[in-house]
């Protein structure tokens, strides 16, 4: 896994390929288990009560923090002046940066595809962005699209696809006499003139409103002042300054913030029975035999192949969920674990602590015995398992 790691660094792949790798590596994990436990929650990190599998793609994209530090860093190495040069050569913009922060500056090669820059802008997207106050030059607000800076307010009015096209430069000039911008009148409006001509409609009746992060406020009729300043030159210092601050400088943030910030940890179900830090930071500490921890992990999650699950799933095959061995009860994980009357016994009868395991194991075994090959369930059999597995399990411990 090394190796991809480093490939995924820096060569993009097909997301055929990577959900290939994503299967292989679930199929790994789960092999011969049912019920499966899903992938992406054994994506999350062990603090949220699973394994911390990496996800090839969440991955790759957190890899590709090693060029986006120098590209906001200062950097002047050769990447970056390549990154630069390819990225002002595709959308014929100034400055190199602006593509990363807006993706409206994107050209259509770099929004899907394997162009080797795709991964790089997506893994910048991942990345929480703050709030921008700060006034932009008037010649920076000039150069974007006007969708970009608009935004609508009014169901009625909708932001058309030739509007895309149009910059606001093509709807404002810059009035250097009274400082501020200001509608272009009909005569000066060369491209589109219809089309900026219902925009500006569309503004003086209030139903579109410029976003936050380029003015503190608008005033009435054509003209817009306050937070703009220039008209100077196409700069994108106001949105790169708020990158600097300690929680959002890029240099700061790990693959590990990354990839928890991407997972969207909360979305992911709780443990069954939800378990505290303290007690999921006690489970990955014990010091007790893959197989059991096998066992317990997937109890905890509800994945073991109990009669009530597999009823729930596939009630042609399994009609009942009431347990194959009392014939009592529904055959939940609790039920299947401990409460049987024929395993609780086996609860009794064995020595306390570290014992759980190996009398897990040992009704773990017993149960199965009687569901594939019908041997009746013993309680005495399956006590002396339990204590048979506990004394190699000891052994084991010690060697």
């Amino acid at each position: 896994m090394a190796t991809l790691w480093h490939v995924l660094r820096v060569t993009p792949l097909p997301r055929s390929f990577l959900d290939k790798v994503r299967s292989i590596g679930q199929e790994f994990l789960m092999h011969q288990m049912f019920l499966p436990i899903r992938l992406t929650h054994l994506n999350a990190p062990k603090k949220a009560g699973r394994l911390g599998i990496l996800d090839p793609k969440l991955q790759q994209q957190a890899l590709q923090l090693r060029w986006l530090h120098p590209m906001f860093g200062g950097d002047t190495s050769f990447v970056t002046a390549y990154i630069s040069f390819v990225l002002q050569d595709l959308y014929r913009t100034l400055d190199p940066i602006l593509p990363f922060l807006f993706p409206i500056f994107r050209p259509q090669c770099l929004t899907s595809g394997l162009h080797p820059l795709v991964t790089l802008l997506k893994s910048f997207d991942q990345i929480p962005h703050p709030s921008i106050s700060c006034p932009v030059p008037a010649a920076t607000y000039l150069a974007f699209p006007l969708p970009e800076v608009w935004r609508v307010l009014d169901g009625n009015y909708v932001h058309t696809k030739g509007l895309a096209k149009l910059k606001t430069s093509n709807a404002f000039v810059f009035d250097e006499v009274g400082q501020c911008l200001q509608h272009k009148s009909q005569d000066e409006v060369i491209m589109k003139p219809r089309l900026v001509a219902r925009f500006h409609r569309a503004h003086w009746a209030g139903q579109i409103l410029r976003h936050d992060f380029m003015f503190d406020n608008c005033t009435q009729g054509s003209t817009l002042a306050g937070g703009v300043v220039g008209p100077g030159e196409i700069s994108v210092i106001p949105f790169t300054a708020v990158m600097a601050k300690p929680k959002y400088t890029l240099n700061t943030i790990a693959t590990s913030f990354f990839r928890k910030v991407a997972l969207s940890i909360p979305l992911c179900p709780q443990f069954f029975p939800q378990l505290s830090a303290a007690n999921r930071k006690f489970f990955w500490k014990m010091n007790i035999p893959h197989t059991a921890r096998n066992i317990w992990y997937r109890a905890l999650h509800n994945k073991l192949s109990c009669k009530a699950n597999l009823h729930q799933i596939i009630p042609t095959t399994h009609p009942s969920p009431i347990c194959p061995i009392c014939h009592e009860a529904p055959d939940n994980v609790n039920h299947f674990l401990f409460l049987c009357p024929n395993k609780y016994s086996t609860w009794l009868d064995v020595s306390p602590y570290r014992v759980v395991i190996g009398i897990i194991l040992a009704n773990w075994q017993c149960h199965w015995r009687k569901v594939f090959d019908d041997v009746p369930f013993s309680s005495s059999v399956s006590t002396a398992l339990a204590n048979k597995l506990i004394n190699v399990f000891q052994n084991e411990l010690e060697d």
